[in-house]
Formats: C-alpha cells, structure tokens, sequence
C-alpha cells in the first residue's frame, strides 16, 4: 500500500470510528439498554471498535516501511467489513422496502432518520469503499470468509431464543418468531446467513479484482 493510500484509509477508519460512536450514541440515547439488541449497534459498535486499531496499525505500518501489521488485525476487520455490509445490505433490500407501505417518507428515515444516518448509510458506504480500494490485496481465504459470518451466526442464534422465551421481541419483523410459522423464521434464518456469506465472499474479491 502507498502512503497515499495508507493515510486515506487511517482518515476514514478515523472518520468511521467517529460516525459508528456518533450513531451508537444517538441510538442508545433514544433505546437505552434495548439498544444492544439491534444488529445495527452491534455491528457499529464492532466497526468502530476495529477501525480504531485498524487505524492504529495503519499509521505503524506508515511509519515504518518494514513493519507489517499482524494477520489477525486484518481479519477482524474484514470481519467487521462483513457484517457492517449486511447491515447496508439488509436496510436497503428489507427494512426500507418493508416501510414503504406506510410512505416514502418511513422508507427514507430508515436510511437517514437519526441515528440511521450514520450507521445505515455514512459508515457502512465509507467502510466498504475503503476496504474494496484502499485496505490492499489480502488473500483471505474461505475458512477467513466463515469466520467473517461467525457475528451474524451468534446474533441470529441469540436473538431467535430470546424471542422464543419472549426477553425481547423483535427487533426485526423477520425475528418475531411468534408472528410467523416456523418455517418462515428457519427460511429468514437460513437466508440472512447466506446473504452474509455471499457479502462478505463479494467483499474480498472485489478487493482482489481491484487490486489486482
């Protein structure tokens, strides 16, 4: 990675951390506590979390040309890449659509209202950008694409079990369990996993293929 590019992706992981805090911010202000059952805090906070250190690891690696930062730095946050682009995937394919028959006006403040702004459009958009052109070649492999749905897994499991002991309900219409036949929850189960897979594999060879 050139130092060009290495200083823009410090000052958009940056610029991420401080949107994804931003956007947590908000939301807990607004939820509270039922905040961290939201797929969408989660992976912010996961984001967040990663892109600081990716930062950190960044500007070593800018300072000293020999320096390389450890592997795993690097996985976590595709990882955090991944999930954050589910969220992106999930608003714009599902719950915006969802919102629609109550106006155009409850589609768009899926996206932008609040908190989304930051954490259903800015981060996602500017973490997937700097990943695919800025972030370098990694060759990850498959067994880095599994690890990169295991967020996405533990949630789905989590969430589903305290919607069938009736902790929480929801938050997502696809997770009211007691709404809907079992069948639907197994096929929404199966479907959010496989989307997660496919991002997260699109992730890493549009980096490659651009890379390249």
């Amino acid at each position: 990675m050139n130092k060009f590019k290495t200083t823009l992706a410090i000052i958009i992981n940056l610029a991420v951390f401080i949107l994804s805090t931003v956007g947590n911010y908000i939301a807990y202000s607004r939820n509270g506590n039922n905040t961290f059952y939201y797929y969408t805090q989660l992976s912010n906070i996961f984001l967040a979390a990663a892109s600081l250190v990716y930062a950190f690891f960044l500007f070593k690696e800018l300072k000293n040309k020999d320096y390389r930062m450890p592997q795993f730095i690097r996985i976590i946050k595709y990882m955090a890449t991944s999930i954050i682009t589910v969220t992106f995937f999930i608003v714009m394919t599902v719950l915006a659509p969802m919102a629609l028959p109550d106006g155009i006006d409850a589609a768009i403040h899926v996206i932008i209202g609040g908190s989304c702004l930051y954490q259903h459009l800015f981060s996602p958009v500017l973490s997937i950008a700097s990943f695919i052109f800025l972030e370098g070649n990694e060759k990850y492999t498959v067994k880095d694409n599994i690890l990169a749905i295991i967020p996405t897994l533990a949630y789905a499991i989590i969430l589903v079990y305290i919607n069938i002991v009736k902790i929480f309900d929801g938050p997502y219409p696809f997770l009211r369990v007691h709404n809907q036949p079992v069948w639907a929850s197994a096929a929404w189960f199966v479907v959010i996993l496989s989307i997660a897979y496919v991002l997260a594999f699109v992730l890493r060879r549009f980096q490659i293929i651009k890379n390249d």
